[in-house]
């Protein structure tokens, strides 16, 4: 990830509240995932999915003020709430991980971005002191090397399991 892409998701982060999921690594109980929605025109999000020992999860969702795209629009509270899941919901989603071969997408594509006007997604993963990352550029539009990976795990854990009210129009 380039420097300025790497600022510009650490200050999303930090305004939403969310720290990085690399110290954790040493914890190798830890299974974790990060749903990161970056939209120019719309407030930054955030959903995570942290596995208890049962295997069953807790379900966090940020939704920041402001647009994604424009920093100095960015003041306010931060909406969070926590949603409780089920071991069943949990197993479901490692299945969509698999199905989509999370493991195995590429980090990062080259060239992928094609104007300033849309929305990185941004995929974590942390299971078992390993660390894996995808990001993509407004995958909800447009097709290429992992896109589809990156939209079916971020619409699974934005709408499926966080079932957040985003208008389709505001889908990008």
């Amino acid at each position: 990830m380039d420097s300025f892409f790497s600022e510009y998701v650490a200050h999303e982060l930090q305004f939403l509240g969310e720290t990085s999921l690399l110290p954790q690594a040493r914890i190798t109980s830890t299974e974790t995932y990060r749903f990161v929605w970056l939209r120019s025109f719309d407030p930054p999000i955030s959903v995570r999915l942290e596995v208890l020992s049962d295997e069953s999860g807790i379900l966090t969702e940020k939704i920041g003020s402001g647009e994604a795209g424009f920093v100095a629009t960015q003041h306010g509270t931060v909406q969070s709430s926590k949603l409780a899941l089920t071991r069943e919901q949990v197993e479901w989603f490692r299945a969509v991980v698999t199905k989509e071969h999370f493991w195995t997408t590429p980090p990062y594509a080259f060239h992928d971005q094609q104007g300033t006007d849309g929305s990185s997604w941004i995929i974590e993963a942390l299971v078992a002191g390993t660390y894996h990352i995808a990001q993509r550029w407004s995958p909800a539009d447009s097709t290429g090397s992992g896109k589809e990976t990156v939209k079916q795990l971020g619409m699974a854990m934005a709408f499926d399991l966080a079932r957040l009210p985003i208008p389709k129009d505001k889908i990008y």
